[in-house]
């Protein structure tokens, strides 16, 4: 979900500002990787570890983090945030809130 006042499926780093992410179209590695650096932008360093994607040869991703690898096929949005939460950790507001208040 995307903050107020930014529309559904835009990226929220300046590299990508404005770059239409919708459901249904695969991202490319590159907009999968900046789902997970706008959630550190926004949460800060630790919410989330770093993820590299890379596409290979045969048109899939290699998706790096902590140590593991996995290979999958390109997602769009809805699959890809899913994945992530699935593999690597929470991408919400509430589940990656650290304070303690």
């Amino acid at each position: 979900m995307n903050p107020p006042g930014r529309p559904e499926g835009e990226c929220r780093s300046e590299k990508h500002e404005g770059s239409p992410v919708s459901a249904g179209r695969p991202l490319t590695p590159h907009q999968a990787a900046a789902v997970v650096e706008d959630r550190i932008e926004q949460f800060g360093l630790g919410a989330l570890p770093s993820v590299s994607v890379t596409e290979l040869a045969d048109g899939s991703w290699s998706v790096r983090w902590e140590g593991l690898e996995r290979t999958v096929v390109p997602m769009d949005i809805e699959a890809w945030t899913a994945w992530l939460e699935e593999n690597v950790g929470p991408l919400d507001a509430e589940s990656l809130d650290t304070s303690e208040g």
